[in-house]
């Protein structure tokens, strides 16, 4: 990187172009400290969509955790701290933190103890979306969105998915059901 090459960037940038320096700092983790990383913003719109894709699953984890101290993955936690010790390979943390993600077998509340104890190391803020309450009336759009689908009327579904991206909720229809995430503001 240099100047006069052009190929120069500061933080500056990434806000002009409305981009979060979270996302640069996951792209960034992508690729061992040893090595070169090709910057390019395509990569780092990828990485913001990973970003945005974590805080969503940690929020919707979140709702599954009781009170009191949830026991996390030990298999999971134990191979991302030797990735973190072996010359601290954050891209084969964040693999194993990959894994955790998509591990539907495992409790949701004790993915997210893993995750938010990974994210204390990588600093993402995964958990600044956890807990937080849908907007006023969002509820129960979500619950009118939820009948319509069930009773195949999905013009009525689609306007209320609408609706909901007016208030800053993303909703995700599953097999278990729709879930959803408020969207990071930039």
């Amino acid at each position: 990187m240099a100047k006069s090459a052009g190929n120069f960037y500061a933080l500056g940038d990434l806000a002009e172009r409305g981009r979060s320096p979270l996302a640069a700092r996951l792209l960034f983790l992508q690729a061992h400290y040893r090595s070169q990383l090709d910057f390019n913003w395509n990569a780092l719109a990828g990485a913001e969509r990973a970003l945005d894709r974590l805080r969503g699953r940690m929020a919707e984890w979140a709702r599954d955790r009781r009170p009191g101290q949830t026991p996390g993955c030990a298999g999971y936690e134990q191979r991302f701290w030797a990735a973190v010790q072996d010359d601290l390979d954050t891209p084969r943390a964040l693999a194993v933190l990959a894994e955790l993600e998509g591990d539907e077998s495992l409790p949701p509340a004790a993915r997210f103890t893993s995750m938010a104890a990974f994210d204390r190391l990588l600093g993402l803020d995964l958990t600044d979306t956890a807990g937080q309450a849908l907007p006023a009336g969002a509820e129960e759009l979500v619950a009118r969105r939820e009948q319509a689908r069930a009773a195949r009327d999905f013009a009525t579904a689609d306007r209320l998915r609408d609706e909901l991206a007016t208030l800053g909720v993303e909703v995700t229809d599953t097999r278990a059901g729709p879930t959803w995430r408020l969207r990071q503001q930039r």
